[in-house]
């Protein structure tokens, strides 16, 4: 999911990922080291680490994944069960984001997709 986030922020906003840094919150461990140590012996997660870096390169941004435990990832965990009740709730009571500030953006189907078929062609 990360990797299809950033796609998404690279089509729609460069401008906001240009030339800066940012941080995001992960619950895998081992993905986030991978990630974060910019590689990885497993081809799978290696071809992702690979898009991240050539997004990085092309829009010109700096990007880090931080450990979250599972028990806290409470709005990623709410926003894969469909849960946005759960999801807005959390917002608020922890971010000070009201609903009518956060923006529900449909999954592109063209990055689900996409990414889809390169990790089938890798046999996962």
């Amino acid at each position: 999911m990360v990797v299809i986030w950033l796609r998404f922020l690279c089509d729609t906003h460069p401008t906001l990922l240009s030339g800066r840094r940012f941080i995001a919150m992960c619950d895998n461990d081992p993905f986030v080291a991978a990630v974060n140590n910019r590689r990885s012996n497993h081809p799978q997660i290696a071809f992702l680490i690979g898009l991240i870096h050539h997004m990085s390169c092309q829009f010109g941004f700096d990007f880090r994944l931080e450990y979250i435990t599972s028990k806290e990832n409470v709005a990623a965990d709410a926003l894969s069960r469909k849960c946005l009740t759960d999801y807005f709730a959390h917002m608020l009571s922890v971010h000070h984001l009201p609903a009518d500030q956060l923006v529900e953006i449909p999954v592109n189907e063209k990055y689900r997709s996409w990414l889809s078929s390169r990790l089938t062609r890798l046999k996962l």
